[in-house]
């Protein structure tokens, strides 16, 4: 299910502090986090033949990023 798929991409950073891990090179913009987690959100779906349409990440309501697959 997508709930088990977002467990699991998710997990290792529950309850961390977001700059000791090394794929965000001490950057946690939120830009920079939205495509570090898109990568990794869209790779676990990839695997299960799923295709990634839109992710979004907010720090506040009226902060937020967003990437959006375009159709081909």
């Amino acid at each position: 299910s997508m709930d088990s798929i977002l467990e699991e991409v998710f997990a290792s950073y529950q309850y961390q502090y977001l700059n000791e891990f090394t794929e965000f090179g001490g950057d946690t913009r939120i830009e920079h986090l939205g495509e570090v987690f898109y990568e990794k959100v869209k790779d676990a779906l990839e695997k299960k033949q799923w295709k990634f349409a839109r992710f979004e990440i907010s720090e506040t309501p009226l902060r937020i990023y967003a990437i959006v697959e375009e159709e081909f």
